[in-house]
């Protein structure tokens, strides 16, 4: 086999954010020049106009434009647009698109904000740039299509079944990929498909599909905007229930509440800008986890949102309510939280497994350590591990499965230590 290759960067931009880099872009800028554009979970667009990507010394010097005018972290960036008038574009999961004027070369002036778009029911996943158009993906299951010289919302363009999370311009030799009419590109999705697009600027989109069901799906797009999907349209990615209501997380953000007792649906609860992925609740609190990295607490009696958990790094994958008023949330980003629903204030963050947070035990003990509170986590890196919450320390692996641990329990005592079961 070949020796894997090695390069060193051209240069380095130091310290660009505070936190993870989640998105970068970069364009020419004309006479050999280009726009470097990168954004991150610190909820910053940074961009380095008019570089000579060649002079590594230059670049050193350039100090970039912090663009904070985002609320949450920012998924998604662009750089295009007429070559006389080139724009930043910037998505986020605070569900906006804002679109920048790079000014000109020599200019001191910071980036200009010239529309902010909004009309995407999740975070903003994916922007490409298509001469004077931008067209934008979510995971609010959609693509959109925007004019950049008036701001102004084009199409909506429907056929995937889930979260959309990335697009390209096809470019294909002898293919015009785009002009001033036309675009044609591709998009990916938690539907598990891909989608060709081809784009008429202005007008409503066909998707071409291996099957009929997208292409009907886009064509109809005029009558879904006319007539919006019912609730039960909606899909239901997770369930949880208790004693006295049953609750349905959606891929739109919301969660349906239905009460036992009244035999109807109770309430919506709106806050999530991703699909609801987890739910759990005590006593007097329910608690949603979705892929906008966000716990929400809510006030069971009067369903007002009280507390927004926010430490994770990705999606909330599972909730568990713990001893007393502790909540813990597990994440795609690997880490298990430890809250208090009381304050909102985080107790630990306990960090081990290489995997995401597939499931948690209800709380036990271990008689031989004199551990009086511990929890079984269940990852993805084929492990389980347990925790002493009093302490948020792990205190042992338990190993044995070759593929992603899905779920934990305990199941009672055998002599004086704990047994547990998993799958």
């Amino acid at each position: 086999s070949s020796a894997p290759m090695q390069a060193d960067p051209s240069f380095t931009f130091e310290c660009a954010h505070a936190g993870w880099c989640l998105c970068v872009a970069v364009c020419p800028a004309g006479e050999g020049l280009v726009h470097v554009a990168s954004a991150g979970d610190d909820n910053i667009v940074r961009l380095w106009p008019h570089l000579r990507h060649d002079d590594g010394d230059a670049v050193a010097a350039c100090t970039p434009f912090a663009l904070d005018q985002h609320e949450n972290r920012v998924t998604a960036v662009a750089l295009g647009g007429p070559a006389d008038a080139q724009v930043l574009a910037s998505g986020s999961a605070d569900r906006a698109i804002l679109v920048f004027a790079i000014p000109g070369r020599g200019s001191s002036e910071a980036p200009s904000l010239r529309y902010s778009l909004e009309g995407h029911a999740g975070t903003v996943t994916s922007i490409v740039c298509a001469g004077q158009s931008l067209v934008s993906s979510s995971e609010d299951r959609t693509l959109r299509v925007w004019d950049l010289t008036t701001g102004a919302a084009g199409s909506q363009l429907l056929g995937h079944a889930g979260a959309v999370n990335a697009l390209a311009i096809v470019q294909q030799a002898g293919l015009v990929a785009s002009d001033e009419t036309h675009v044609s590109l591709v998009s990916g999705a938690d539907d598990k498909s891909v989608l060709l697009w081809d784009i008429d600027l202005g007008s409503v989109p066909d998707a071409k599909t291996d099957g009929d069901a997208a292409a009907a799906s886009a064509d109809a797009v005029e009558e879904e905007e006319e007539d919006p999907p019912k609730d039960y349209d909606i899909l239901v990615s997770c369930i949880a229930s208790d004693e006295s209501s049953v609750y349905f997380g959606r891929a739109d953000g919301r969660t349906t509440v239905y009460n036992y007792a009244n035999d109807m649906f109770e309430t919506v609860l709106q806050g999530h800008s991703g699909s609801v992925e987890a739910i759990c609740s005590g006593s007097s609190w329910v608690a949603t986890g979705a892929q906008d990295y966000l716990v929400i607490l809510w006030n069971r009696f009067t369903w007002d949102e009280t507390h927004r958990l926010q430490c994770h790094l990705s999606g909330i994958t599972t909730l568990a309510p713990g001893p007393g008023n502790l909540l813990l949330s597990g994440s795609r980003d690997k880490k298990i939280v430890v809250w208090n629903v009381e304050t909102g204030a985080r107790v630990h963050a306990m960090r081990g497994h290489e995997g995401q947070i597939n499931a948690f035990s209800a709380i036990g003990a271990l008689k031989t350590l004199e551990v009086k509170q511990i929890v079984l986590s269940a990852s993805s890196d084929q492990s389980i591990r347990m925790w002493d919450l009093n302490a948020g320390l792990e205190i042992r692996m338990l190993t044995g499965h070759k593929d992603a641990v899905l779920g934990v329990s305990l199941f009672g005592m055998h002599g004086e230590n704990e047994r547990c079961i998993s799958v």
